[in-house]
């Protein structure tokens, strides 16, 4: 899957999209395949911050699908579109977020705009 990351601290300069691995959902977690990713100014802001470990891929409020669920997830279906809120790592295909921050998106409402 692609993935934007930044590998050192700065701006917008020190972004880059590239292949990872796609995340398997942990216990009481569920993966999103990514539609739309959030773009916020303090999830901007956290690539020029000496103290966040890298490498790092921002993101943080997510809508998509349900790609799966991890062990003890219960009240998602598989191809079912939510949004959900990833505290880190929502620049991506696919995201891991606890179940907890998952919810339906109602179907009048799109990915995008919602």
């Amino acid at each position: 899957m692609r993935q934007v990351c930044c590998r050192a601290h700065g701006g917008p300069e020190v972004l880059r999209v590239e292949e990872a691995p796609r995340p398997e959902p942990g216990e009481g977690e569920v993966l999103v395949e990514v539609d739309a990713v959030g773009v916020a100014l303090p999830m901007v802001r956290l690539t020029r911050r000496a103290d966040v470990p890298l490498p790092h891929v921002p993101g943080g409020d997510v809508a998509g699908r349900v790609a799966a669920a991890g062990p003890g997830v219960t009240g998602v279906r598989i191809g079912e579109r939510v949004a959900a809120l990833a505290f880190t790592g929502a620049y991506a295909e696919y995201v891991t977020v606890p179940a907890a921050f998952v919810f339906p998106l109602p179907d009048e409402v799109d990915g995008a705009s919602g």
